[in-house]
């Protein structure tokens, strides 16, 4: 009977728990963060400062001389995700700080899918001015930072690429945080309630893609075996903050205790900092630790050592990842990995001067180092005490930290033939690679939050994980419901409803479940018709489903080259037999991306992802150098003798990939010369003429002559460091830059890539962008449906819905490249990105696809490769490659009847995408 009163006073806890609070009713100015009694001097304005994008403002902040903390309350105006930063400046000191916005789910009470899954709400931000501490976004710490402040000093704030309203500065005397028996409320009564607050059911969190998940695992609570519930929380990087609130009958010191999980840094702890009503409460909840609770799937329980007082009435309960308890380690490895840096551009220079570091060859290092040999010791050694101080669970080496050993060994190599280091650059380079590596990994918090019980000494914890006949029965339950439930996952099955349009999508299957929310929630209820989303992990399998009899209406997210190969095939349908086809088209898109889904006389896809290629600079180091960024092909050879002479490059496309340069590397050289791949007949490569040789020149001699790398691991790690600060990449590379790089944030930029000027004067900068596409199957009965669901999926309203779902939910670096230019343009960019994106939009031009293309493409490679690698002149090499590939091309197009018997008897016409336009086409064509 006692257990049973016990488990009827926990199901009525739960009914004051967090989301009895709506988002709209929260006090941000108390929630949020809350200011100690130790403000000195408080700046507000009659009206609010308005900081627009890259503005400055200096503030007089004059106090007694000593040091201090500073706090803003301000109100974000444009949240740019992954690049919401300021930089402040007082005095000589200088640091970024991150702009934090307050988010919320729009509903906590959740729709379901067609399936009986909980929906993540719609993301929306609390437009409301809130307090925070200035701390430093590109440390591990997240504690506010500390300035020395006198009668003179001035507070300089620069925007960088966000706009905001600052409504007051607050400067605060350090405070420190006493433990809890120092406290007044140490002596004050222990309260007596219960409360069980949800992980799920914060209210509003410092980002849009933390918060609320499903975990099915029947150890926590919600959980539904015949469907997924949103029951858990989580947040990984440093700063990320949700907030919870909560109601307390009786006042009191209170224990704290949470249900979380925690398997991916192994063997390590990850902290929170915990705030009650906007504060921290005392000592021990600074970066408590929350320890590695094993396998995936594994719960545990950890009660806080210390109490908490709360007043009866509404209260909040804060947790923010952060690691200033690392930041001592995490100092002394950037400390070594600079000056590896340091080392390793010295001995670049030694190489270059004294000629090339052949592996066979020897220097007196410590004549032109002088001390190289200790300092690599000392590093060495360095690294090897990192390792046993480093906090870890156990007397085994965790796994991320087992690579400083590694490292640390590399480094006694080296130093055991340190005559030949310069020859040893790339081990160096490897160790420098093997740090910056796990200094993201710390950087790194992840954790999975279940519930967190408020309560007193003598409550019992229910158990975090299942006993031994719990997870028996459960496995039980759940082999038989596989066995007999309706299939309620988006895998390909036959057909189960005759109106359906079934489209088969190449995704990962968390990004198609989004995608069908988005149908059945908008296009099904607008037009009354079912679509059936289908996860296929090979594309090939469109081909084999003709065969059997499953194959769907349409696909999505087919790869660029597909359907060419299937249209050549008759397998895939014209789009141009659509009468409102080519005015979408014209509407949507830039036309050019369509030439690779031409065949003869018909357009076979249309294009739902598109790449973009970009110029990468590094500012701090070209202003150094006294270099701009490159316009054209002739400003990178000019730069080259500067980039050389201080041990740095260039990158291109060109310059990764082993034993094969595919048509993005190689084809835009092509194009910026005004040359053609293939003959107007489709015959031939047309690699032969002028300017295809001048094209094929410029790409070898960058190389051959300028001295470009034409083998770069990793130009992100290569960028980082400074070795190559200026390149072309494409949008997945910003992403990387913007998200994982915070310490070379505000110090790089980017440019319109360079180009070959033409004799008009016009700087061709042509690059290719094809990544996914939308194509509708021949053997469709339901083709006109298919093709009105693809109207609506690649509407710009549609596009630009899912395209911020993808980054308000999943995070900054799954950016949704859309190939609707509208929507595109919508996503949360920098204006300074958006220009550049949209700029090189306008250069955007695609390989024309050809029975044969693979082997002109590898052909292509090959010729390279003779050139570079071999010193194969470069008209040999490539005369060499065409001919094979023009072999080729006659046997493929006797395959598909243009020849027969070596003699062409049809034309292979490739017809340029504006004959289908009406004449437009992209700009610079």
């Amino acid at each position: 009977m006692r257990k049973f009163f016990a488990m009827l006073f926990l199901i009525m806890s739960i009914g004051v728990s967090a989301y009895a609070q709506s988002p709209q009713d929260l006090d941000l100015s108390v929630d949020w963060v809350r200011l100690p009694d130790t403000v000195v001097r408080e700046i507000t304005p009659d009206s609010p400062f308005l900081m627009e994008q890259h503005s400055y403002l200096t503030v007089d902040i004059g106090v007694p001389a000593g040091n201090y903390v500073i706090a803003m309350s301000y109100m974000s105006l444009n949240p740019i995700l992954g690049r919401n930063n300021i930089v402040v400046s007082v005095d000589d000191f200088s640091d970024q700080v991150p702009v934090i916005s307050v988010w919320a789910d729009e509903s906590k009470v959740y729709e379901q899918d067609r399936f009986g899954n909980d929906i993540l709400p719609r993301q929306i931000t609390i437009q409301e001015f809130h307090t925070e501490y200035l701390v430093s976004n590109v440390t591990l710490s997240r504690q506010p930072l500390i300035f020395n402040l006198d009668e003179n000093s001035e507070l300089t704030i620069q925007s960088l690429d966000n706009s905001l309203l600052i409504q007051s500065i607050f400067v605060l005397e350090v405070h420190t945080v006493p433990p809890f028996e120092e406290t007044a409320q140490a002596a004050a009564p222990l309260g007596s309630d219960v409360i069980i607050i949800e992980g799920e059911n914060h209210v509003v969190k410092s980002h849009s893609f933390i918060g609320s998940v499903n975990e099915q695992n029947p150890a926590i609570y919600p959980f539904e075996l015949e469907r997924r519930l949103l029951n858990a929380a989580h947040f990984n990087r440093l700063g990320e903050k949700l907030v919870w609130r909560f109601y307390v009958d009786t006042p009191g010191r209170y224990r704290i205790s949470f249900r979380y999980a925690q398997w991916a840094l192994q063997e390590m702890e990850v902290y929170r900092n915990i705030l009650i009503n906007g504060q921290i409460p005392s000592a021990e909840f600074i970066n408590l630790p929350f320890t590695y609770t094993g396998v995936p799937n594994t719960f545990s329980n950890k009660t806080a050592d210390s109490y908490i007082f709360l007043e009866a009435g509404w209260n909040t309960i804060a947790m923010q990842s952060d690691a200033a308890i690392l930041m001592p380690y995490y100092m002394r490895l950037r400390h070594i990995q600079n000056s590896l840096n340091e080392i390793t551009t010295e001995l670049r220079r030694l190489a270059n001067i004294t000629g090339t570091a052949h592996r066979h060859r020897t220097w007196a290092v410590e004549q032109y180092m002088p001390g190289i040999t200790q300092r690599l010791t000392d590093y060495s050694e360095e690294l090897t005490n990192l390792v046993a101080e480093i906090p870890r669970l156990s007397e085994r080496n965790p796994a991320p930290l087992t690579v400083l050993l590694v490292s640390a060994s590399q480094l006694d190599r080296l130093v055991e033939r340190i005559d030949r280091l310069p020859a040893n650059l790339n081990r160096l380079s490897d160790v420098t690679l093997v740090m910056a590596d796990l200094v993201g990994s710390l950087m790194t918090q992840p954790m999975l939050l279940d519930r967190i019980y408020i309560h007193p000494d003598n409550f019992e914890l229910p158990p975090a994980r299942l006993s031994f006949f719990q997870s028996l029965g459960h496995s039980i339950r759940e082999f038989f419901h596989a066995l007999l439930r309706v299939n309620q996952d988006l895998v390909v099955a036959g057909r189960q409803d005759e109106d359906e349009v079934v489209v088969w999508v190449s995704r990962p299957i968390h990004i198609v479940e989004m995608m069908q929310q988005m149908i059945d929630s908008g296009y099904t209820p607008e037009t009354g018709q079912r679509v059936r989303l289908s996860v296929i992990t090979d594309p090939q399998r469109l081909i084999l489903s003709n065969a059997s009899g499953t194959n769907p209406d349409a696909a999505l997210g087919i790869s660029a080259h597909i359907p060419f190969e299937f249209a050549l095939r008759g397998a895939v349908a014209d789009l141009t037999q659509f009468p409102d086809f080519i005015p979408f088209v014209r509407e949507h898109f830039v036309p050019e991306t369509f030439q690779a889904f031409v065949f003869e006389d018909g357009i076979y896809a249309l294009p739902e992802t598109k790449n973009v290629f970009m110029m990468f600079y590094r500012q701090d180091i070209l202003e150094h150098l006294g270099l701009a960024p490159p316009d054209t092909w002739d400003d990178v050879r000019a730069m080259m003798p500067v980039l050389r002479r201080n041990a740095m490059n260039f990158f291109i496309p060109l310059s990764q990939g082993v034993g094969f340069k595919p048509f993005f590397g190689t084809a835009p050289f092509i194009f910026q010369m005004e040359a053609d791949l293939y003959t107007p007949d489709g015959m031939a490569t047309a690699m032969h003429t002028p300017n295809s040789l001048e094209a094929f020149e410029l790409m070898t001699d960058l190389f051959r002559i300028y001295a470009l790398q034409d083998n770069v691991p990793s130009f992100y790690q290569s960028f980082r460091m400074g070795t190559i600060p200026v390149g072309v990449a494409d949008l997945n590379q910003l992403i990387q830059f913007r998200v994982a790089a915070p310490e070379i944030d505000g110090l790089w930029n980017i440019e319109l890539a360079p180009g070959a000027a033409g004799s008009d004067g016009i700087i061709r900068r042509y690059q290719l962008a094809a990544q996914s596409t939308c194509i509708i199957l021949s053997t469709s009965e339901k083709q006109e449906q298919a093709w009105d669901f693809l109207k609506w999926w690649m509407s710009t309203e549609v596009q630009t819905e899912f395209g911020f779902n993808m980054v308000y939910r999943l995070g900054p670096e799954f950016v949704w490249g859309s190939a609707n230019i509208q929507a595109f343009a919508t996503l949360p960019f920098t204006a300074r990105e958006r220009e550049v994106i949209l700029g090189m939009w306008e250069w955007i031009r695609e390989v024309p696809r050809h029975p044969a293309s693979y082997i002109v493409e590898r052909e292509l490679s090959n010729a390279w490769f003779a050139t570079v690698g071999d010193n194969v002149p470069s008209r040999i090499a490539l005369d060499t490659s065409m001919t094979i590939a023009n072999r080729e091309i006659t046997r493929r197009l006797e395959e598909f009847g243009y020849v027969e018997n070596g003699v062409p008897v049809r034309d292979f016409i490739i017809r340029p995408i504006h004959t289908f336009l009406g004449g437009y086409a992209n700009a610079g064509s």
